[in-house]
């Protein structure tokens, strides 16, 4: 039996406990149970979210193409091509784009949120750093990079 199959059936069993206490006017009793089992599932969930977030980076390492796909799209359509991924299924990955001499590396920043995207290029400057979501805003200062390039 898998473990989350055992969660399951304990959790089924404290439903079935309060709903019998609550059928004996045990009120006070069956808040205490719901109380408890709802505090249990919150430190169950705060201390395995980190590794439910690790598995999944793991069996969908290029997921984060979703976040940066408007910013390589802009690229792409000024004369960019595509290279190589960088460090997929970590919390800084990326892709690697170039034209002719210029090279440069589109990262996201995916270690808190909201999420940020940034710009770097061969030298190692940094030339933008902006929210995951486009904007009016964030779309005119992607354009004016790739325009200075």
């Amino acid at each position: 039996m898998d473990l989350f199959q055992i969660i399951f059936l304990i959790f089924l069993g404290f439903v079935a406990l309060v709903a019998w206490l609550a059928a004996g006017e045990h009120y006070i009793v069956a808040g205490i149970i719901v109380a408890i089992v709802v505090g249990i599932g919150y430190l169950l969930f705060r201390f395995f979210a980190w590794s439910l977030e690790y598995g999944f980076r793991n069996k969908y390492p290029l997921d984060y193409l979703r976040n940066i796909g408007w910013v390589t799209k802009k690229f792409h359509e000024a004369g960019f091509i595509c290279g190589e991924y960088i460090s997929p299924g970590t919390d800084y990955p990326g892709i690697y784009m170039e034209k002719d001499d210029t090279k440069v590396s589109i990262m996201l920043k995916a270690d808190k949120f909201p999420y940020k995207i940034e710009c770097i290029d061969a030298n190692g400057v940094k030339r933008f750093s902006i929210d995951e979501k486009p904007t009016e805003t964030t779309e005119q200062i992607v354009d004016d990079v790739i325009k200075s390039m």
